[in-house]
């Protein structure tokens, strides 16, 4: 269910997210009165650039309404996000906004009572990567098995495959390119430090043969960054390096 498309689709269903809600906000079943579901995102459209966000409306007993949005994501400013505070003057907007953040990275850390708790479970089956796995975790939850029930059904259908497929294969694409870009900056930053240990060279009045062999390196690699600081006596490393990349 990290899978986006399989997340929206499963959570979708109001009856999983009740059973998610109690162990998320220790509620018990006869405390909601009313739950309902909406979702901006329609099926099968392109949505890149577009968050899922599941919006659930919420009323317990007592006529309490609670507002809940729910995304399967990774942000960076989550806990800036979650100071709640004005930048300017430190005054808390509302101190009746809650923020739950569920980390499936800390699984395996995770000790003592708190592995009992059923927000633990269902954490459990979210990160879930095989059928055993969902089944097991689902065993014994009537709200877990519909999940179980649901990933089932979503298995069967060929529309439902590819659309889940095709999110799988972003989500490739992204951290594919993420790892291009971590290459791309370690090879810069040693671009950078060889074309400023070129350049001391140079003000030394070394040759290019001289500098090869006192660095270790390549003699054609050496002679292009020669010539180019050469070339722009005005350049400094940097813009040196942009001309090589």
């Amino acid at each position: 269910m990290t899978n986006n498309y399989a997340f929206q689709k499963i959570f979708k269903n109001e009856e999983i997210v009740k059973g998610f809600l109690i162990a998320l906000l220790h509620l018990k079943e006869t405390d909601i009165e009313e739950l309902e579901v909406t979702d901006p995102f329609v099926e099968g459209e392109v949505k890149e650039e577009k968050e899922g966000i599941l919006d659930v409306k919420l009323i317990l007993n007592g006529g309490k309404k609670i507002n809940i949005e729910m995304q399967n994501t990774y942000q960076e400013d989550w806990a800036e996000r979650s100071l709640l505070k004005d930048d300017t003057t430190g005054e808390l907007y509302s101190s009746k906004f809650q923020f739950h953040v569920i980390e499936l990275s800390k699984i395996a850390t995770t000790k003592g009572k708190a592995r009992k708790q059923d927000l633990y479970k269902w954490a459990k089956l979210i990160s879930a990567s095989t059928w055993e796995e969902i089944r097991e975790e689902s065993e014994g939850n009537h709200y877990m098995e519909k999940v179980r029930d649901e990933m089932i059904k979503m298995s069967q259908d060929e529309s439902e495959r590819y659309l889940y497929l095709r999110e799988q294969m972003a989500i490739r694409d992204k951290a594919s390119q993420l790892r291009s870009a971590e290459n791309i900056g370690i090879r810069k930053g040693e671009l950078l430090k060889l074309v400023t240990l070129v350049q001391r060279k140079i003000e030394k009045g070394d040759t290019v043969d001289k500098i090869a062999d006192d660095l270790l390196e390549d003699q054609e690699i050496i002679e292009k960054i020669y010539n180019l600081i050469r070339k722009y006596p005005d350049k400094d490393e940097k813009e040196i390096c942009n001309f090589l990349i």
